[in-house]
């Protein structure tokens, strides 16, 4: 079976049968917060918005969303990234592409939608067959300052 179809799979799974699979200390029940998804990855803090991609690599799922690391509310549209070994419990990682912003710390770069691949056969050699590299690709956003 192949690792994608693995994934696909592992995450209907966890769609479907999350009420077995999660341990009782994680259950909706025990959610400490009343505005926070007990089952959805919500950041720790900050905006978010599309998920730009979620993929299975090495052992661990990598989600990738549009975020906002400065506030609670649209702007400086960068890529947010989490990680999870299980589909359940999330780590958030640093911000993983940044907004761009001239010297003046005005945004000349929003980044946008886009997906994330594992690029197995390392067809762009970011990497090697061994170890291949996670591709982003992104809809670029410049702004009226960069003119």
């Amino acid at each position: 079976m192949h690792e994608f179809t693995r994934s696909l799979l592992a995450l209907g799974c966890a769609a479907t049968c999350l009420g077995a699979a999660v341990p009782a200390s994680a259950r909706q029940g025990d959610i400490t917060e009343p505005y926070r998804p007990g089952y959805h990855f919500t950041p720790d803090r900050n905006w978010m918005n599309d998920p730009n991609g979620l993929v299975f690599h090495k052992g661990t799922y990598h989600l990738f969303f549009q975020h906002n690391p400065f506030g609670n509310s649209w702007g400086n549209m960068s890529w947010g990234h989490a990680t999870s070994t299980d589909l359940v419990n999330w780590k958030q990682q640093p911000v993983a592409i940044q907004q761009t912003k001239n010297a003046d710390g005005v945004s000349t770069e929003d980044i946008f939608s886009g997906s994330v691949v594992v690029d197995k056969t390392n067809s762009t050699g970011f990497g090697t067959r061994k170890n291949p590299p996670l591709v982003a690709i992104y809809t670029s956003a410049y702004t009226a300052a960069d003119s």
